[in-house]
């Protein structure tokens, strides 16, 4: 897939915003934890909408930050490839370009 950087950078800040209250994380950690999520989506063949490529990156950082906050292992490349195979099928309709 070619990224859409925008799509993705839209969906970090909408993951940290939604997890500000519960963890105070902030952005620091997403250069060193984002080349993961880039890696598995510029490896999928599909393409997606902007919409989608946005929502999954929100649920990455979700997932990540929660992660950290609860100093749990960080997720793999094969854990991220994996959801987004799911919500590739459970978002159907933000997929579609």
């Amino acid at each position: 897939m070619k990224i859409d950087y925008d799509s993705v950078n839209r969906g970090f800040a909408a993951g940290i915003q939604r997890t500000t209250e519960r963890f105070d994380i902030g952005p620091s950690f997403l250069p060193e934890f984002a080349p993961r999520l880039v890696a598995v989506l510029s490896k999928w063949e599909n393409e997606a909408h902007p919409r989608f490529v946005a929502l999954f990156a929100e649920l990455w950082a979700v997932a990540e930050i929660a992660r950290i906050g609860n100093n749990e292992p960080r997720l793999t490349e094969e854990d991220i490839s994996s959801y987004l195979d799911h919500s590739s099928k459970f978002f159907n309709s933000f997929k579609h370009k």
